[in-house]
């Protein structure tokens, strides 16, 4: 039907209207079918309108319509693209006059809306190239699902109120309103200029606002939108604090959407999106990890920073890259300012099959010790310098699946650094004059060389040379670390030497510390207490004074950063 012919029979309507009310009804059936007609033309689809339908003038000319179904395209299934409540369009009738009716804008009431992805990457939501026109349009009440078929993904957006408006091709197309996703409402406020720019392919500048309780950002930029692709230049994020310029560029149409991003930030805070871990003791969340999302996308991702921080641990300048390739993410941060040292780390997460194989690695190098423990694993008891290299990978679907394949090795360095808060030569040389009382507190305990080398298997962490040495106390054992059930089992002895590393005393009764991390029970091994009775009383006189406190302390500097460094990787990334 043209338009020239609607708007024909549109004043013959209105005429109808005020001398024949039976022959108004006779007209609007024959536009609802004319409407329907005109739909299947130009979009293929099929419109099905099975309440009423209804017109007026007042305040404008309007057209409403009532149980409003818009099937899905050819090659998808029967359920409907769009069903809504109720729909009222309203129309410029001076327009119509002329033969050229347009649309000012329409209110869709209650609809839901399905947008679908199929297993070839088709979507049922692209209606072809048409320029965007000047009006008001709007969502009320609505609901937005979302599926995609290649990676059984599914999303719903509830709540939905929109307001698309834009007064006309020279002025900005705004967007406003809100959603509610995953149970919390979240605020839109976004601007775009011009819709001539937009129709154009032509530069726009945008300002897009987002507030939720959780979160709040404001994304400015230029949007150019080509074939396939929209390109943001000159973006600037701020978000929680942090403040990053870059490109980015989103390239859609194929089997997967792809975005490569080139960001420069102030500072990133990981603890937002990584999570907060409890410095107490807590078991594994045993939560399956969704790890279909990483096939929902490819993309690269190039970021630096000046400053990155995981709750207390704070670095200097850092580099960050990231790609996403069918399922399967690769993160490397080849240089990282960390404690008046350096640090590279990789994470790698493969998550083309349900169960997701994980690979965490890492070098850091000459870390001040304190400060480092301090904010890591709020551990205050050694100072120096620390190397630390780790090589781990598991596999699983929560936390708790990981440690319990937990692989691979974990070596921690020490050098020119000392056990704070007790001195434990002084203690044993004590023992050594047969005091077995009165011991004096805090102190240090100097040493060279201190070490501790874990292999993991099956979530067991295995050392076997755990030696302090290069001061006056050498403290020898070995024992497991068990991640799953975040227990300990340790076997070392503390001895005095003098020149030239020669045992001057031994308290000659190993001690065994086993149990849960957080607090373990210390007590003597009993055949070595039967072979030197004597001098094992004194030592554990000193034991039950304190000075076990350091001998503790050296295996807890080596064990509870276990735990920290696995832990992040996996608190809420997916």
């Amino acid at each position: 039907m043209s338009r020239l012919n609607f708007a024909v029979m549109a004043i013959v309507a209105i005429l109808v209207s005020f001398t024949q009310p039976v022959q108004a009804q006779n007209f609007t059936e024959t536009v609802r079918d004319a409407v329907i007609a005109s739909v299947k033309e130009k979009t293929g689809r099929t419109l099905v309108i099975n309440g009423e339908l209804s017109f007026s003038m007042q305040p404008s000319p309007q057209m409403s319509a009532t149980q409003v179904i818009l099937s899905n395209p050819e090659g998808f299934d029967d359920t409907a693209f769009i069903t809504m409540d109720q729909i009222d369009i309203t129309f410029d009738f001076g327009s119509a006059l002329i033969g050229n009716f347009n649309i000012n804008g329409f209110v869709m009431e209650k609809p839901v809306i399905n947008l679908l992805v199929d297993k070839s990457g088709a979507n049922n939501w692209t209606f072809g190239a048409k320029a965007l026109q000047a009006g008001v349009f709007e969502i009320s009440n609505g609901v937005v699902k979302y599926s995609n078929a290649q990676n059984a993904t599914e999303y719903e957006f509830a709540d939905v109120n929109l307001k698309i408006s834009a007064a006309s091709q020279s002025d900005p197309l705004e967007i406003t309103g809100a959603v509610k996703w995953q149970g919390e409402k979240m605020t839109l406020a976004s601007s775009f200029t011009t819709l001539e720019l937009l129709n154009k392919g032509k530069d726009a500048k945008i300002d897009i606002k987002l507030v939720s309780k959780q979160f709040s950002a404001d994304f400015t930029g230029n949007l150019l939108q080509q074939k396939s692709s929209l390109k943001l230049t000159k973006a600037k994020l701020q978000a929680d604090g942090m403040t990053a310029i870059g490109n980015v560029t989103y390239k859609y149409g194929k089997k997967r959407p792809y975005i490569f991003a080139n960001f420069k930030l102030d500072r990133l805070n990981l603890t937002r999106y990584l999570g907060i871990g409890s410095r107490k003791a807590a078991g594994w969340s045993k939560q399956k990890i969704d790890f279909s999302r990483l096939m929902s996308l490819d993309g690269e991702f190039n970021l630096s920073a000046d400053v990155v921080q995981y709750e207390k641990i704070k670095t200097g300048a850092a580099i960050l890259t990231a790609k996403l390739k069918r399922g399967v993410l690769k993160v490397n941060m080849p240089r990282l300012a960390l404690y008046s040292g350096t640090a590279k780390l990789k994470l790698s997460v493969d998550g083309r099959k349900p169960r997701a194989a994980v690979a965490f690695s890492g070098n850091i190098r000459n870390v001040k010790a304190l400060p480092f423990l301090l904010d890591a694993a709020d551990i205050r008891k050694i100072s120096g310098r620390a190397n630390i290299d780790f090589n781990l990978a598991a596999g699983g679907r929560s936390q708790y699946a990981f440690m319990q394949t937990l692989r691979g090795s974990a070596d921690f360095n020490f050098r020119k650094g000392a056990l704070l808060g007790v001195n434990i030569g002084r203690i044993l040389r004590s023992i050594k004059k047969g005091k077995t009382s009165g011991f004096a507190r805090g102190g240090k305990t100097p040493f060279g060389k201190f070490r501790a080398k874990f292999r993991f298997r099956k979530g067991v962490g295995t050392n076997k040379n755990l030696r302090m040495s290069g001061g006056e106390v050498l403290i020898t054992g070995g024992g497991k670390v068990r991640m799953p059930p975040r227990t300990l089992s340790f076997r070392v002895n503390p001895s005095l030497v003098g020149k030239g590393g020669i045992s001057v005393l031994g308290i000659n009764v190993p001690i065994i510390i086993t149990g849960p991390w957080a607090n373990p029970q210390v007590y003597p091994d009993l055949p070595g207490f039967l072979d030197a009775p004597e001098i094992a009383l004194r030592g554990l006189a000193a034991v039950g004074k304190g000075g076990i406190k350091g001998v503790v302390g050296v295996v807890e500097t080596v064990t509870s950063p276990i735990g920290k460094i696995l832990q992040a990787p996996f608190k809420k990334l997916f």
